[in-house]
């Protein structure tokens, strides 16, 4: 089964490369490619001891993607996130279990998720862990951003923060099963979650998560968050070590600038323009598929993108503009052929958005601003 599967693999992987190809040479694509987006190796070996403890021969299925663990120093080497979501997705097939993600928790294996752990149980109670996690959960993962919010409940929010490669929505269940795995044990009380929320569709192994969470589960929701009781916040950690936790976060903010360096960009706004520009199309997603890509509703990321006062229309509109004052500037290219590799259903609607962009009509701007050179004398 392994050897057709092997070469089935090999097959549409070459296919899908040609295509890929093909379709970031297209001439309409007008903005520099960033490089693809990476993650760390430990994401390989915890699918590797996942799918042997269930009986699956996992060399088989990564050698069909030409990955061998051998190649990897430690558990912290880049990879590709797509060869990682490959890899999960066919895991997912082969196990037959569309909760296997869930099963990776235990095979984690990072120095600084370690040490945020250690932070924690040396914090004073749970408000200074959670302080501790909002902070610092970039040096464990630099591609979920994690908001902690505390009004009624104690409400925890993760949402994508890549640009690039789409997050499988299992990146983030995994997020808050280890907060949850390692915050439980935290207070001498017992602290367990009220709600979980996620953006994802319900699963049909719905066993698996009502056992890891233990609380209700809301799919198809606005945004991914778990929701604790407030009075948890002040529950004192018993373990709690004032000289323990200075060493700790010594050591986490030594290298807190080289992560937050890398990724500067912090905004909702400038993260989603990033987003759009890294695709190798000037025919733009819509509203709903730039937000499944950050994991959440249309609603919740419009009320996002809202509080920072901008909007999905103004953000799409800006990097269309830029496509077009691009294309215009191409002298062969027509307003008819223009308007469709921006994906506007013809030449009128192009006008009517450019004439809103810049207040005059494509033409006229393409006539004024790239009129092309007179020829030469012969005289």
């Amino acid at each position: 089964m392994f050897e057709d599967y092997s070469s089935a693999k090999r097959e549409s992987f070459a296919s899908e490369t040609h295509t890929h190809i093909a379709d970031t040479k297209k001439e309409s694509n007008t903005s520099q490619q960033p490089p693809p987006e990476k993650t760390k190796a430990t994401w390989l070996f915890a699918i590797h001891q996942a799918l042997k403890h269930q009986g699956v021969d996992a060399d088989k299925l990564f050698e069909a993607h030409e990955v061998s663990l051998s190649s990897f120093k430690n558990s912290l080497a880049p990879v590709p996130k797509a060869t990682i979501n490959q890899i999960w997705q066919d895991a997912v097939q082969l196990t037959q279990n569309d909760a296997f993600g869930l099963s990776l928790i235990k095979y984690f294996n990072l120095p600084y998720l370690n040490s945020l752990a250690s932070l924690a149980q040396a914090s004073r109670d749970i408000e200074q862990a959670l302080q501790a996690l909002e902070k610092y959960h970039c040096l464990v993962t630099d591609n979920v951003a994690i908001k902690v919010l505390c009004e009624n409940e104690i409400k925890i929010c993760i949402m994508n923060k890549s640009t690039g490669e789409t997050w499988l929505p299992e990146d983030i269940e995994i997020a808050f099963a280890l907060i949850l795995q390692y915050g439980a044990s935290l207070p001498a009380e017992e602290i367990k979650p009220l709600l979980l929320t996620l953006t994802r569709k319900q699963p049909d192994n719905l066993e698996h998560y009502s056992r890891v969470f233990s609380c209700p589960i809301e799919f198809d929701a606005t945004e991914a968050a778990i929701y604790f009781a407030k009075d948890a916040l002040h529950y004192p950690i018993p373990s709690a070590n004032g000289a323990l936790f200075s060493q700790f976060e010594k050591l986490l903010d030594e290298r807190l600038p080289a992560v937050s360096q890398r990724h500067a960009i912090s905004s909702l706004k400038d993260r989603t323009a990033l987003y759009l520009k890294s695709l190798s199309d000037t025919r733009l997603p819509g509203l709903q598929e730039t937000a499944a890509h950050f994991c959440m509703s249309a609603s919740c990321f419009k009320k996002h993108l809202q509080a920072e006062g901008s909007s999905f229309q103004q953000i799409a509109d800006q990097i269309r503009k830029e496509y077009a004052l691009a294309l215009l500037a191409k002298l062969d290219k027509s307003l008819k052929e223009i308007a469709y590799e921006l994906g506007f259903a013809n030449s009128s609607a192009l006008n009517r958005a450019f004439k809103r962009w810049t207040g005059e009509n494509p033409k006229e701007y393409r006539e004024i601003h790239f009129k092309p050179p007179a020829p030469e004398s012969t005289a």
